[in-house]
């Protein structure tokens, strides 16, 4: 960070009443810290109220402490107010980097034209509120809007990636993410979430999970051409089932149909030991298995033990 660090405050105290700084200034060689307002103390207790300003010019400054090749600049401002000791605080947040990197491919590839985030958060006896937080990146924007709070929670997300290839090469196109989770007083939580990938993959899940680890969702799959993952084979997929997990025991009940009609049903319970129920049909194996035809089915019973 530097062989030097500067700084400046005006700091006000008045017997019996609490410590006033305000007019802060911190900074070295391309980094400074500023509050514009005021931070009392007092009774234990900090108090702010303002803006605070953050000017990173030279990240590689700190790359030694991210233990990662670090590029770029990052400015910023958190404007508001409350005890931060106390976990209470009603603040504006807007920060914005460019010439960023990591030296992790995947992070770079969203951050390459540089990345801005902004919204307002607020945490008071009644909980948290999150109104507006939103990250833009390279063809990256996220949202997320709730409060989590103990008479009622509420969460939204919403993400959009641009060009999915630059993270899974697979994946050619565009994809979205949209979910909402919510909570009523103490009870379990609950899960919508859906997914719409390229080459027409589309996924939602649908469930519940309770402060004791419980979990039950309901999911499904389908993709559009198979070909396009598995060029050997052409036509759409599709995967449906429930999941169920209680005191360390999973039971899996799921379905898919695939290309020349093959479709399949499982029936799992997964613990110390894991069994399966498998059954599978394929209309006609002529496609697979040249000069034989008729119908190829399957059923069976796997266990593995534990220790197996």
């Amino acid at each position: 960070v530097g062989e030097a660090i500067s700084g400046q405050a005006r700091i006000l105290w008045i017997d019996g009443a609490p410590l006033e700084i305000d007019g802060l200034r911190l900074g070295g060689a391309d980094y400074a810290v500023a509050l514009d307002g005021r931070a009392a103390i007092a009774d234990r207790g900090l108090t702010v109220d303002g803006e605070i300003a953050l000017d990173l010019g030279d990240l590689s400054r700190f790359s030694a402490l991210a233990g990662q090749p670090l590029t770029g600049s990052i400015r910023g401002t958190l404007d508001g107010g409350g005890d931060p000791l106390g976990g209470l605080f009603d603040a504006e947040l807007a920060i914005s980097g460019t010439g960023l990197s990591t030296g992790i491919a995947e992070a770079d590839a969203l951050i390459a034209t540089g990345i801005r985030i902004e919204g307002r958060a607020a945490r008071d006896q009644r909980g948290l509120r999150v109104d507006g937080l939103r990250v833009a990146g390279d063809g990256l924007t996220l949202a997320l809007d709730g409060r989590i709070a103990p008479a009622q929670s509420d969460i939204r997300l919403d993400l959009a990636l641009a060009r999915a290839e630059r993270l899974v090469p697979q994946l050619p196109g565009d994809l979205s993410v949209t979910g909402t989770a919510g909570r009523m007083g103490e009870g379990p939580w609950r899960l919508d979430l859906d997914l719409d990938a390229p080459q027409g993959i589309t996924a939602r899940i649908d469930g519940t999970a309770d402060p004791a680890g419980a979990i039950e969702a309901d999911f499904e799959a389908a993709i559009a051409e198979v070909a396009r993952l598995a060029p050997d084979f052409s036509g759409p997929a599709t995967l449906s089932g429930t999941v169920r997990q209680q005191d360390g025991v999973t039971l899996l009940d799921t379905s898919a149909t695939g290309p020349l009609g093959v479709s399949a049903e499982i029936s799992a319970r997964l613990a110390e030991q894991i069994s399966a129920q498998i059954t599978a049909r394929l209309p006609d194996i002529a496609p697979l298995a040249p000069g034989l035809s008729g119908a190829l089915s399957l059923d069976g019973t796997v266990v593995q033990d534990g220790e197996s």
